[in-house]
């Protein structure tokens, strides 16, 4: 519990910091902090210097050699802000550098981590509390404007790194491998054609080439997807490339089938369409219109379906259960390195059953690996803080652990203090309802943690651990039991998640 200790006390002590407002963290973020960026695999640290650049919407660091997306993080994109050591790199570096220093930025779609080592206490809070901030502000945003700013931003970094000599224009000669690397299904003399519509200036240095506003039109032209521009001329009465009120209303209805209201369609006028002028005069253009098509509104997925909508007061063995095999590996079952940042992932992904294969550790400590591999080990203890941490974030419903347990009898009752001592209410110790034949339900057993361990005969408590022959058994007779059972069974499964 050492480490829990420590991380409350550092909190504790980074609330004793006085800061006029958030407005003074982002001021010295803007400015640039001096700062370790440490990465997996390598010994050595690399300083940069990080800046948020507000009107961009991103982290960047310099110097980098990598391309501009390589060295710089969306504020949108960011999951989580961790302090101290809490990340994998951190872990493996424990008593390099003070926990009060340390931050995890969490971020995209596949959970990467920037792992960061500020100059001092007062530097890394007002990361921390800017990053915070700014990550709790995007959350709270338009999704909407989410997405077009998001589009917007790509666009100027696009366009930034394609323009070579940086004069601020991009020539054809530019833009037509800009179009063959985002793979546009357009053939040169096409893009020709378009980017020649697109360059208003005739004189002057921007002649015979695109500055970023005439980018901007150029490539929303060649993004325009030409069967919503048919659909959307085929409902236009007036002929003109938009959609009035009454229009849309009948495109909702005729098209997409869809019972909406007058008030209904200005709604999504409101909304959807990005210039002033369709917003005033009540219009929904090409822009607009896709806009509504491909956001959560036009989502052909039932949105009633988002919160969990089933009945889930039957008997937890009646569910589908969102399992995951192996969950600490973070590749191949023969070499890859076993993480703890892998069950923060699984179960912020929604799963409800997570594997942990414990064997002894050398010191004493339980450890978490794939037996009679090359796959490296992680501490049980640092698994289980990350579970208590992390359980019910996406669900509220119950995480069964399922221990493979080959540790020795002390090394469990170790395990086993760790889990009472940290899961502590969380934990499921005795029986909902003894005199009941059947497991609870999902609706019973919420916010609570199930362990699933083999439970040791009483001949075997002097040998104290499961063996791999053991195992083998019983993989083979509860696969003959599957067998037997899996057409009867199967009809009557619903699924369990947080959907």
């Amino acid at each position: 519990m050492d480490q829990v200790v420590k991380g409350l006390t550092a909190t504790k002590r980074r609330l004793k910091f006085a800061f006029a407002n958030v407005q003074e963290c982002i001021d010295v973020m803007i400015g640039g902090t001096d700062m370790l960026k440490l990465r997996s695999g390598k010994k050595t640290p690399y300083k940069r210097t990080f800046f948020l650049d507000l009107e961009g919407g991103r982290i960047r660091w310099e110097p980098s050699v990598k391309a501009l997306d390589k060295s710089r993080i969306l504020i949108d994109s960011i999951d989580e802000v961790r302090e101290g050591h809490q990340s994998d790199v951190f872990r493996l570096r424990r008593g390099l550098y003070s926990p009060n220093c340390c931050l995890s930025i969490v971020y995209g779609s596949q959970q990467e981590q920037l792992d960061l080592v500020a100059p001092s206490e007062l530097k890394a809070s007002q990361w921390i509390l800017g990053l915070k901030s700014l990550v709790k502000k995007s959350a709270g945003s338009d999704k909407v404007h989410k997405r077009q700013n998001a589009r917007d931003q790509w666009l100027k970094e696009t366009f930034e790194a394609a323009d070579k000599n940086g004069d601020g224009t991009l020539s054809l000669d530019e833009i037509l491998k800009l179009m063959n690397k985002l793979n546009v299904g357009l053939g040169s003399s096409q893009v020709r054609r378009l980017f020649l519509a697109s360059d208003t200036d005739t004189e002057g240095d921007s002649a015979n080439a695109l500055d970023f506003e005439e980018f901007q039109n150029f490539y929303k032209t060649v993004s325009t997807r030409t069967e919503l521009y048919y659909l959307m001329m085929r409902y236009s009465t007036s002929g003109e490339e938009y959609l009035t009120v009454e229009d849309l209303q009948t495109f909702l209805q005729t098209e997409q089938m869809m019972v909406v209201t007058w008030g209904d369609c200005e709604r999504i006028i409101r909304r959807y369409e990005p210039t002033s002028t369709g917003q005033q005069d009540m219009w929904l253009g090409i822009d607009g219109l896709t806009q509504y098509l491909v956001g959560p509104e036009g989502d052909i997925f039932n949105p009633d379906h988002k919160p969990v909508h089933q009945d889930m007061d039957h008997p937890l063995s009646h569910y589908f259960i969102n399992s995951s095999h192996n969950t600490y590996l973070s590749g191949d079952q023969l070499q890859s390195k076993s993480s703890v940042d892998m069950y923060i992932k699984a179960l912020k992904l929604g799963c409800r059953c997570v594997e942990i294969d414990c064997w002894n550790g050398s010191d004493g400590e339980p450890v978490v690996y794939h037996g009679h591999t090359l796959t490296s080990k992680v501490k049980f203890y640092e698994v289980v803080v990350a579970i208590n941490k992390y359980a019910f974030v996406t669900s509220p419903y119950p995480v069964i652990l399922s221990i493979e347990n080959h540790c020795g009898v002390d090394q469990q009752l170790t395990m086993a203090k760790y889990m009472q001592q940290i899961f502590r209410e969380k934990l499921l110790m005795e029986r909902i309802d003894p005199n009941s034949r059947h497991l609870p339900s999902p609706e019973q057993l919420k916010y609570k943690i199930l362990i699933k361990n083999q439970k040791l005969e009483e001949e075997d408590i002097e040998e104290g651990w499961v063996t791999d022959e053991d195992e083998a058994d019983e993989m083979e007779d509860e696969h003959k039991a599957f067998c037997k059972s899996k057409v009867g069974r199967g009809r009557h499964r619903r699924g369990l998640g947080n959907r």
